[in-house]
């Protein structure tokens, strides 16, 4: 097992080769990551689409976040693979306004730092100027003016940003509105007639491997070049990367790293152990080289010669919620891929509180008669969430290769959630249940001075007779049973009265449906409330 030092020196070196660096048009940086602005507090109230966004001042300009333009009109796709960040208005889209809080810093007081990054910003297409602020693209509203109209007033302190209709019709029909991630591809690079023969694996006239031990081992750094991967040796190991995927992978040892963007994002065992050759040379088994490459292959054993097919692809990241409001946190993978070969995974993870890890399995398939503009294969993956502290990582990709990697640090407040259970959120499905479209209260916390609890709801399709609603008191860190009560329904509607136990504290009250499913029966929760009681 590598000490903690070692894996710090290999992370320290592909930091060095793959964190984004910076493109500010007003300073020269000499390293990446360097500060090359100020970013200032601003008492200019921006508004875009008239509708006020959070702003700073950036070089004397006033600039907003480009992720926030998402809630202003605007679709926003992150492309990793690319260091690019697409805006395009969109008219259809339902603003939802950010909260702008006033701030209590004089204008002109320092609060962050504008840093180098390669990132390239575009608007309908055009290339605009654009800063790393903590990890954010923010871009100049002046800079938005051939796309609509800006308008300044002294008087009010007002800078306003009005977008001109999106240059392509339709342009946003790409990206279903439920689909935060899309994937596509560009070419491919084939290599065929990789000869195994009983001691060489040669291609052309070249050998590019050997047979050890009737196993495959072929060259790493021939694979790597064949697919554009830049591979460097350090005294630790090899670190192969192509943009903002790469791994390191150790002579003598199973143990592999995988980075995104130079953070470590996982490890893995391989089948065999990777050997030097005499000649200085990485050699790995074949197997292990198609999971980390995440390539395609037909073995012809007539032949006896292997054919790969390996795919560039890029994932366009339309704004992965950053925020909780439901007791599972769902992503959704739109496929505009095509041919056969190894199909996308997502997978989420949540640590929750510190503590325990859960993870959330990849379902998905083919999308039924799909059209020109629609995607072909949708890919579901969710984990459910907790009160208190959640640290979400959403992963894209095939085998181990991967395409997107997203960490998310967010709280989750009972003040947050809405009383109805959303299962769709989840994407395997475990039977029929009850469907709630509408419920009172509607949010889940609830305070009251009352003895007794109403809720009451209309329902879109009924499985059972009534809901079985009970009450439980918090005792500690767990829940204790009060009371149970049957409620019938009534054709599409419901309504329950319960008492609460004269004792002030926190009650937790569950809408419990009857499941139906092809193995039997059982029972899930189709509401829940948090009723905070408290003295007169």
């Amino acid at each position: 097992m590598r000490s903690n030092q070692r894996k710090l020196t290999m992370t320290v070196l592909c930091l060095a080769l793959a964190l984004p660096w910076s493109a500010g048009n007003k300073a020269e940086a000499q390293e990446i990551g360097d500060a090359i602005e100020p970013v200032l507090a601003t008492d200019i109230q921006a508004y875009v689409n008239d509708q006020p966004i959070p702003s700073m001042n950036v070089m004397g300009f006033t600039a907003v976040a480009a992720e926030d333009l998402r809630r202003y009109g605007f679709e926003v796709a992150w492309i990793p693979q690319e260091h690019r960040l697409e805006i395009q208005s969109c008219t259809d889209k339902p603003m939802e306004p950010l909260p702008v809080a006033q701030t209590t810093e004089a204008p002109g007081t320092k609060f962050s730092d504008v840093l180098y990054t390669d990132i390239e910003t575009f608007y309908d297409h055009t290339k605009i100027s654009s800063y790393n602020i903590g990890g954010r693209t923010a871009v100049l509203l002046n800079d938005l003016e051939p796309f609509g109209q800006v308008v300044w007033s002294e008087n009010e302190r007002e800078l306003r940003f009005t977008a001109a209709p999106a240059a392509e019709e339709g342009a946003e029909a790409d990206r279903p509105e439920q689909s935060p991630l899309i994937l596509r591809q560009s070419e491919s690079v084939t290599i065929e007639g990789i000869a195994f023969g009983d001691e060489e694996i040669r291609y052309e006239d070249e050998v590019v491997g050997k047979i050890v031990n009737d196993r495959p081992l072929i060259s790493v750094t021939w694979m790597a070049e064949q697919f554009g991967y830049t591979m460097e040796k350090s005294t630790d190991g090899y670190y192969v990367y192509i943009g903002s995927y790469g791994f390191v992978i150790h002579p003598g040892e199973q143990t592999i790293e995988r980075f995104w963007f130079g953070a470590p994002a996982g490890d893995n065992e391989l089948y065999l152990t990777p050997i030097e050759s005499d000649g200085g040379d990485l050699l790995a088994y074949e197997t292990d080289l198609k999971r980390l490459f995440g390539y395609y292959s037909v073995w012809e054993p007539e032949s006896r010669t292997l054919n790969i097919d390996y795919r560039r692809y890029w994932v366009e990241d339309y704004g992965l919620p950053d925020r909780l409001d439901q007791y599972f946190y769902s992503v959704t993978l739109d496929s505009y891929i095509s041919g056969i070969g190894a199909e996308p995974s997502v997978w989420v993870k949540n640590r929750i509180n510190g503590g325990r890890t859960i993870s959330g399995g990849s379902s998905g398939g083919s999308v039924p008669d799909s059209g020109d503009n629609e995607p072909n294969y949708r890919v579901k993956s969710g984990v459910a969430v907790d009160f208190g502290h959640n640290d979400l990582e959403v992963m894209v990709a095939i085998d181990w290769r991967i395409l997107f990697y997203k960490a998310i640090s967010t709280d989750l407040s009972l003040e947050q959630v809405g009383a109805i259970v959303d299962y769709s959120r989840q994407p395997f499905g475990f039977g029929d249940y009850t469907l709630l479209k509408s419920i009172t209260p509607e949010r889940a916390y609830y305070r009251t001075t009352s003895d007794t609890f109403e809720a009451a709801g209309a329902i879109s399709s009924a499985v059972g007779g009534g809901l079985t609603f009970q009450v439980e008191v918090q005792d500690g860190d767990t829940y204790r049973a009060v009371s149970e009560q049957v409620v019938p329904f009534d054709q599409d509607r419901f309504g329950a009265k319960l008492t609460l136990p004269d004792e002030p504290g926190l009650y937790r009250i569950t809408a419990i449906s009857l499941v139906t499913h092809p193995r039997g029966t059982s029972t899930a929760v189709v509401a829940k409330w948090y009723v905070e009681k408290v003295k007169d």
